[in-house]
């Protein structure tokens, strides 16, 4: 599980918040108080987990290379 604040791996138990039907997870305290703080007016973009799926040559226009023997 990851901190929606800074994206780092939380360790022990989180601190959890709900919003309507979403439940967020943050590492410690410096992080609630500063997503509470920029809720309204993001400073910087918050981190979001990508999908497992992407990868560098996806998400740079090429393909992988394929398998030919």
């Amino acid at each position: 599980m990851k901190c929606v604040s800074c994206g780092m791996t939380i360790k022990g138990k989180p601190i959890r918040e709900q919003i309507g039907n979403e439940v967020y997870h943050y590492c410690c305290r410096d992080c609630l108080e500063e997503e509470l703080c920029r809720r309204d007016k993001p400073l910087r973009k918050a981190f979001r987990p990508r999908s497992r799926r992407k990868g560098i040559a996806s998400s740079t226009g090429r393909g992988f290379p394929s398998r030919e023997a």
